[in-house]
């Protein structure tokens, strides 16, 4: 048969002439001048012939950096007004050793550990008032992670295989009614 007469290609609108921007807004509001000189580094253990460095904007992570440019020892990841948010280490570039995720008031929300860039061993969430709302096992980056609301009810649990999701995802509202459902393979 014959096909169906095709609609003309529309022009798109021209694109919007270039702005000119004093300060950017980023996370809480806290204002930012491009091009200012980077703030002053966070004291971090390095190694011998390493740097603390700064990540390319707009990850606020600082890291001890070797000088083949890899990530190797503490590094701090902050909020704007310059507190910690994540705290952990790298082993030749790759995640290593103890983790800890912050509240902006300074208060513990996650603690674990890495090998070799895959979640091990076992893994907290902790509420607003420091409570233990619950922990999951992982091995080699292998396991079910979870995460949860802060009155404790499961917020989400997704399965994971060698630091890929791999298995069953749900994700809960509050009353535990199903937001997402999901099945992930590699």
């Amino acid at each position: 048969g014959s096909a169906a007469p095709r609609a003309a290609p529309r022009d798109l609108p021209p694109p919007p002439p270039p702005r000119t921007v004093e300060l950017v807004e980023i996370d809480a509001g806290v204002p930012v001048v491009p091009d200012a000189p980077p703030p002053e580094p966070p004291h971090l253990a390095c190694e011998p012939g390493m740097a603390a460095e700064l990540a390319a904007p707009p990850d606020p992570t600082w890291a001890c950096v070797r000088p083949s440019g890899a990530r190797h020892g503490p590094f701090v990841t902050l909020f704007p007004d310059g507190s910690i948010a994540i705290a952990g280490g790298y082993k030749d570039g790759a995640l290593d050793g103890a983790w800890e995720r912050h509240r902006p008031s300074g208060a513990v929300i996650e603690t674990g550990s890495y090998a070799a860039g895959q979640k091990t061993g076992t893994w907290r969430m902790f509420g607003p008032t420091g409570a233990v709302l619950g922990e999951y096992e992982m091995m080699a980056g292998t396991g079910t992670e979870k995460v949860w609301f802060d009155d404790g009810t499961l917020y989400a649990e997704r399965g994971m295989r060698a630091g890929v999701a791999d298995g069953v995802e749900r994700i809960e509202a509050p009353d535990g009614a199903p937001l997402v459902a999901a099945q992930w393979a590699a």
